[in-house]
């Protein structure tokens, strides 16, 4: 008798057959993200604030979005103008709101100053020296007792005195204009008001790389040279 081989089903591999590997998936490479112009402020957002910053510090001579009101037209706790002296300490200014006799400032829940509420509802102080870094800053309207009637918060980085000097330095070196980012500001709104067209944010990113991390995430108190 002749031994037969096994036989072999079409499309099964016969006993001696290597196991042909899995097909793999084929997988479109990625594209890697881009990132994308940072946040742009409300095109109906006001004008900015106009603040003149002399010997005695800031002085609020027109609120934020109130084209020609005058200092005193918005009656609630705010803080209109934070910027640096010569020496590089920091000056705040702002709004106290009805009631308010004082008004106290903190950062990151520490006290740092208290200062009173002048007859026209404005305030302003001198930051005691802290140290370079970035904080919640917390602003309480306190009425005669004490009593806190208003709070507001924003993030603030307090910029050390040598880098400012050396982003002043820069600034009159090059023929830029220098503006320290406040409240409510973004690289967006910045550009539009320097250029005219808020998509131009990339030349102050340029030209600012080393101050500034990521477009989409500015602070007040920082400062940046502004390209012409």
């Amino acid at each position: 008798a002749v031994a037969r081989a096994p036989a072999t089903v079409a499309g099964e591999p016969g006993p001696d057959a290597a196991a042909a590997p899995a097909a793999q998936p084929s997988v479109a490479a990625a594209e890697p993200a881009q990132p994308g112009p940072p946040a742009a402020e409300p095109e109906g957002a006001g004008a900015p604030g106009v603040i003149l910053a002399g010997r005695e510090g800031l002085r609020v001579l027109q609120r934020p979005g109130r084209p020609g009101a005058p200092p005193d037209a918005l009656a609630e706790l705010a803080v209109d103008a934070i910027g640096y002296d010569a020496e590089g300490a920091v000056q705040l200014a702002g709004q106290g709101g009805p009631g308010t006799d004082f008004v106290r400032v903190y950062l990151d829940n520490r006290p740092v100053t208290s200062v009173p509420v002048a007859p026209d509802g404005n305030w302003q102080t001198e930051l005691p020296e802290i140290d370079t870094g970035v904080y919640t800053m917390r602003i309480d309207a306190l009425d005669a007792e004490g009593e806190v009637t208003a709070r507001i918060e924003t993030p603030f980085e307090r910029i050390a005195p040598d880098a400012l000097a050396a982003a002043a330095a820069e600034a009159e070196s090059e023929g830029r204009a220098l503006v320290t980012v406040q409240r409510g500001n973004t690289l967006w709104g910045i550009s539009r008001r320097n250029y005219g067209r808020g998509i131009l944010y990339v030349r102050i990113f340029e030209a600012n790389r080393d101050r500034i991390r990521d477009p989409d995430l500015i602070y007040p108190g920082q400062v940046f040279t502004i390209p012409q």
